[in-house]
């Protein structure tokens, strides 16, 4: 499965970010932390870096394999079926900044089934999902996006959202909010089950307040 990117502009987006960085913080850095290819790009890096020392075995997310810059018969066919990339709003720097010379950026993943809906997923499948978010979080990945659209087959696919330490914007977080985002992914997985009805749970009570207070 080839998943393509959009442009980034990091500037549409400082209203976020800037009020945790320095005003002055280089959009050329801020890119980093902040595109959603990046994300995905450093999520996946973690994975494969973990693999390779060893510390974990087998799947925990879907699988991706790299990474590529789209040729030029790839942009036509995009163009002719109507998806625009955005290119055309950027400047040269900016787009420069994004790599691949102002070519759409894309990830190479295998292709999960959607496989059962979560509410007809055995206990076993339930856990082996719980436990895979679980060891990205030991590996510094938060995927901020748990939710039942965003898993196949058990497994996580998208990684845009996601933040992997170390990370600008989260090293500058009060130690609350850095807690409490350390949190989200499994306390969302727990939310998930809930409104599918599943009668499981793995977290403890205090765990609880990572929860939104509800209005």
């Amino acid at each position: 499965m080839l998943k393509v990117f959009k442009f980034y502009d990091p500037s549409a987006t400082k209203w976020s970010w800037g009020r945790r960085l320095d005003e002055d913080y280089p959009i050329e850095k801020a890119i980093y932390y902040t595109d959603p290819f990046y994300a995905e790009c450093r999520a996946y890096g973690r994975i494969k870096e973990a693999a390779g020392k060893g510390e974990i075995r087998g799947k925990i997310a879907a699988k991706c394999h790299g990474y590529l810059f789209l040729n030029t018969d790839a942009q036509r066919w995009l163009r002719t079926n109507g998806y625009d990339l955005g290119a055309g709003y950027f400047s040269d720097d900016l787009l420069a900044m994004q790599g691949g010379f102002g070519r759409p950026r894309a990830i190479v993943k295998d292709l999960e089934i959607e496989g059962p809906g979560v509410a007809d997923q055995t206990p076993q499948q339930i856990r082996k999902s719980f436990w895979a978010v679980r060891q990205l979080n030991l590996l510094g990945i938060y995927n901020r996006d748990v939710r039942a659209e965003n898993f196949r087959n058990g497994w996580l696919v998208d990684f845009d959202m996601s933040c992997t330490i170390p990370h600008d914007i989260y090293d500058s977080l009060p130690s609350f909010e850095a807690h409490t985002m350390k949190g989200r992914d499994l306390v969302s997985f727990e939310d998930m089950l809930e409104e599918a009805g599943v009668k499981m749970r793995f977290l403890r009570t205090k765990y609880y307040n990572f929860r939104p207070r509800r209005k």
